[in-house]
């Protein structure tokens, strides 16, 4: 499978714009991988983990315990 899959997510918390956006390319060995936040228009992290530990933080979320 060589297509992309995006999965995007808008929302505002305290007054500002945030857009976390997530995509996959390829498959197999080929597969990459990508993250990226925005706040405002500007990207303030990329990568997975930045990604979800900067939203975690802006909402005050702790980090939820995988089954």
């Amino acid at each position: 499978m060589n297509d992309e899959c995006v999965v995007e997510v808008t929302f505002e918390h305290e007054g500002h714009t945030y857009i976390a956006r997530r995509t996959v390319k390829g498959g197999g060995k080929t597969t990459t991988r990508d993250a990226v936040v925005h706040c405002d228009g500007l990207q303030v992290a990329t990568g997975a983990k930045d990604v979800e530990r900067y939203v975690q933080q802006v909402i005050g979320m702790n980090q939820l315990r995988r089954i």
